[in-house]
């Protein structure tokens, strides 16, 4: 009997208790749950566990794994340290010790971390080897280290998801794609694969396409707060700007405080006039985003409304320094500096902007505006007629900043991010033979990438190839259809269908309509040029006197005479403006003010032929 009540006490000592059975079933709850995509579920599941048993290991596992496919590197070592402390080997934690080091910035510790895993989870650990390696700027060693990854494990969704967003990082657009879709195939439960394919989309083809895939990851997890912040901004981008604010709304309550949340309200706010309310969103943000683009130019336009002209300035040059090339930016610099009477360092900012053929209407504005300030109102004249105009030059970049020399000591051959701004320096100096010599390995070594195609396709079209360029144009339009691969395309080929397209991806961007209007009008097709007209002026808020001007040419009668009227408020010394204005009068049986208008934009543009011609109307 004693040796049966023994046997009894063991057995009874060795059974789960409630506790412990609650505790497992929550960690195989989300565990499962995890594995269906849905983090923010198994991690709610997973704390749970640790609420039911706080002793076990296998719970405060479960709760690291959840948290490290949020991104909470903190929480998730806390709770692998629980894990060890509660029994579990210290040795089978390496990988997700150095993941969770990785996601607190500190690539050198992960990557030791990392090189220490037990074989068992090598793949685990060669994918967190692979991105420190590639966070502490060592591309080609992290390179090596995929590869090798792959070797082990071609199916591992989580390594190709990992490639996706390290390729979308570095501007492989192409090898981006090809490893999201992989991911995707692999495991389309995966939130962080959706959302890379989302980008992926969002950067070849337009804004409108990403919206699917984000929805998808939701879907998958309805509080993913990395989900819910890209579908917003995507949604404030496309002019969903009452979805876009539901949907900050859902992020906020997932992450109350925020500050990516606040910054998506307070750009709502700026895009809808509400600048008051904007600066206090934006207030909230915080300087965690100082050395973010896209919150250093909201910054910035808030200072300006704000009078702070002085802050904006600071801001932007702040930003003009990451980005040479923000047009955006530069505009915003010459108008702060304009306020501060700076004008010839105003024009100096403007200066490489004005200077392109498809200098924009505002910048061209701003810098009439300068040189009035400095006395010179003839090129300010000339810059408001041009401004007038809806018509633009061939898309061009920047001159380069440095000289060709310095470049080409820097340039590597089929390196991406050197010798692009070696063929742009060559293509400045007009040394176009010498730019396709440069631009062929390029293209041959980094054929994924949109931006080695473009500049190959500059450097044949400036040789006078134009076959050869507009094969580029297509090769990089493929792989990304942004406005500047448009807008080549439409200088060497028949893209309408393309142009289409490109509009419906993006619908609130002003490229694609303004260069529907233009094409409309130069094959005299009126009544198709007034849809994309008018989409311009509800872009613009009405404010874009050209697209007014291009209105009151194509409407007939008194809504013609209503939109060139605007058009003359907006620009009376305009050659333009006078003349929409006064063809539109004269039209409508006002001979006297539109000989009046007539009259005085052939005073300021007498060679222009369609001013000349509408004159000669009002003498017949």
């Amino acid at each position: 009997m004693l040796l049966i009540a023994a046997g009894l006490g063991v057995r009874a000592l060795l059974r789960p208790t409630a506790v412990e059975r609650d505790a497992n079933t929550l960690v195989a709850r989300s565990d499962a749950t995890l594995r269906a995509g849905n983090v923010s579920g198994a991690r709610g599941l997973a704390r749970q566990a640790v609420a039911a048993d706080v002793s076990s290991a296998p719970a405060h596992l479960a709760a690291a794994r959840a948290a490290l496919a949020e991104g909470d590197g903190l929480t998730a070592e806390a709770e692998i340290g629980r894990a060890v402390d509660a029994g579990t080997p210290r040795a089978t934690t390496r990988a997700m010790s150095a993941h969770a080091r990785l996601l607190q910035n500190d690539a050198t510790g992960a990557l030791a971390i990392a090189q220490t895993a037990p074989d068992a989870d090598r793949s685990y650990a060669r994918r967190i080897e692979a991105l420190a390696l590639a966070a502490n700027g060592d591309i080609a060693g992290a390179q090596m280290v995929w590869n090798r990854a792959l070797a082990q494990a071609p199916d591992d969704a989580a390594l190709w998801s990992d490639i996706a967003r390290f390729s979308l990082a570095q501007g492989d657009l192409g090898r981006a794609r090809l490893a999201a879709d992989r991911a995707v195939a692999l495991d389309p439960a995966r939130v962080d694969a959706l959302l890379a394919r989302a980008r992926v989309a969002r950067l070849r083809v337009g804004l409108v396409t990403a919206l699917p895939w984000q929805r998808r990851a939701l879907a998958r997890d309805p509080n993913s707060y990395a989900a819910l912040i890209d579908h917003a901004a995507t949604l404030g981008d496309v002019g969903q700007g009452r979805a876009m604010l539901a949907t900050t709304r859902r992020a906020l309550a997932v992450r109350p405080g925020d500050p990516q949340a606040f910054y998506l309200l307070a750009t709502l706010a700026a895009r809808t006039g509400k600048f008051t309310l904007a600066r206090a969103l934006f207030d909230r943000v915080g300087g965690g985003f100082d050395r973010t683009p896209g919150a250093l130019l909201l910054g910035a336009m808030l200072d300006i409304d704000g009078g702070d002209n002085e802050q904006a300035v600071a801001r932007l040059r702040n930003l003009i320094g990451l980005q040479p090339m923000n047009i955006r930016a530069r505009q915003l610099l010459g108008v702060a500096l304009l306020r501060l009477d700076a004008a010839q360092e105003a024009l100096a900012t403007l200066r490489p902007v004005a200077l392109r053929d498809d200098a924009d209407s505002y910048t061209l504005i701003v810098s009439a505006r300068a040189f009035e300030h400095t006395g010179d109102r003839a090129t300010a004249a000339g810059l408001l007629d041009r401004a007038a105009t809806l018509g633009a030059g061939p898309a061009r970049q920047f001159a380069a900043e440095d000289s060709i020399a310095i470049t080409a000591a820097a340039a590597t051959a089929g390196d991406v991010t050197t010798t692009v701004p070696l063929l742009r320096a060559l293509l400045d100096e007009r040394q176009t033979q010498t730019a396709v010599t440069v631009a062929a390995p390029l293209v041959r070594l980094s054929a994924m990438r949109p931006a080695a195609w473009l500049a190959y396709g500059d450097a044949q079209y400036l040789a006078g190839r134009r076959s050869a360029a507009a094969g580029a144009y297509r090769r990089g339009a493929a792989l990304r259809l942004d406005a500047p691969a448009m807008l080549r395309l439409a200088a060497t080929d028949d893209v309408r269908s393309t142009l289409d397209h490109y509009r419906a991806a993006n619908p609130a961007d002003p490229t694609g309509w303004r260069l529907a209007a233009l094409s409309a009008l130069a094959r005299q097709d009126p009544a198709a040029a007034r849809g994309p007209l008018e989409r311009l002026r509800t872009l613009s808020d009405g404010g874009d006197a050209a697209v007014l001007a291009a209105l009151a040419l194509v409407y007939d009668g008194e809504q013609a005479v209503a939109t060139g009227a605007a058009a003359y408020r907006l620009a009376p010394a305009s050659a333009l403006t006078c003349d929409a204005y006064g063809w539109a009068l004269l039209r409508a049986g006002d001979r006297t003010r539109a000989g009046q208008l007539l009259r005085k934009a052939a005073i300021l543009a007498p060679t222009n032929p369609q001013v000349r011609w509408h004159l000669s109307q009002l003498r017949a």
